[in-house]
């Protein structure tokens, strides 16, 4: 299964539409979302802190800030096991 990692932090609307995007394609993608918190990790933040959100795919970095659906379905499709 594929996993998708998104790091994030709330009041970022750029994030939301990210997520949005995310859960629009779960019924049509099979993967494992993780979400992480930058502001809840203090690595994470110093690392990340104004550039997300951003969606690595199976550990690659795939978007930052924002994602295009039908690239991101482009991808899946194009992985799929």
């Amino acid at each position: 299964m594929n996993e998708l990692q998104i790091y994030s932090k709330k009041n970022c609307h750029l994030c939301e539409e990210m997520k949005v995007i995310l859960n629009k394609i779960r019924n049509e993608y099979v993967f494992d979302l993780k979400e992480s918190d930058i502001e809840s990790d203090p690595v994470l933040n110093l690392k990340y802190k104004d550039k997300i959100p951003v969606l690595f795919i199976n550990g690659k970095l795939f978007a930052k800030y924002r994602v295009s659906e039908i690239k991101l379905k482009e991808k899946l499709k194009s992985i799929r096991l």
